[in-house]
């Protein structure tokens, strides 16, 4: 197992199932200790999804503790927007259902996005006190994205811009 693994947990390949071994990839990310690893998933076609987990702590620098991830079981799972989050041990799961809304990147790709962040997902108490931890999810569709997006459309003049009117030069995803 590598530090991220990306599949499917859905008989229909309607949820996507992260899992972070945070064990084995907690690490410095510059200046703050955690989890921050990326996978693809292939899909239909020739698409595929770009699946990435940042995981943090939120500590004093000086808080030995934070280096090392420790085991913890979590009796009920966290939602993380439409998502769930459950962590056994030193494996963190999140499981993203495909049927929840999606928006487009920032980028000049506007490409099918979801992206959820926790700040103080949950706490541990430690020896230097207690530390809290922030978590980021992104799974990005690299592909066609006919299912995804929903179509946006702008009434004018009796009928309908598809991504909205040319003069405006608002396009919508």
């Amino acid at each position: 197992m590598g530090h991220l693994d990306c599949g499917y947990a859905g008989a229909n390949s309607d949820i996507i199932l992260l899992c972070a071994d945070l064990d084995c990839g907690w690490r410095e990310l510059g200046g703050k200790w955690g989890f921050d690893e990326q996978d693809f998933l292939p899909s239909e076609g020739d698409s595929k999804f770009r699946c990435r987990v940042r995981f943090i702590e939120k500590a004093p620098s000086n808080w030995e503790s934070r280096r090392t991830f420790p085991e913890r079981y979590l009796l009920n799972p966290i939602t993380l927007g439409n998502n769930l989050v459950s962590l056994h041990g030193t494996k963190l799961e999140v499981d993203i259902p495909l049927t929840q809304d999606w928006v487009s990147t920032n980028d000049s790709n506007r490409r099918p996005s979801i992206y959820v962040m926790k700040e103080d997902v949950f706490e541990v108490e430690t020896i230097d006190g207690v530390l809290n931890y922030r978590l980021q999810v992104w799974v990005v569709l690299h592909g066609q994205s006919r299912m995804f997006v929903k179509e946006e459309r702008e009434l004018g003049d009796g009928f309908a811009w598809v991504g909205g009117r040319p003069e405006s030069n608002r396009r919508k995803f």
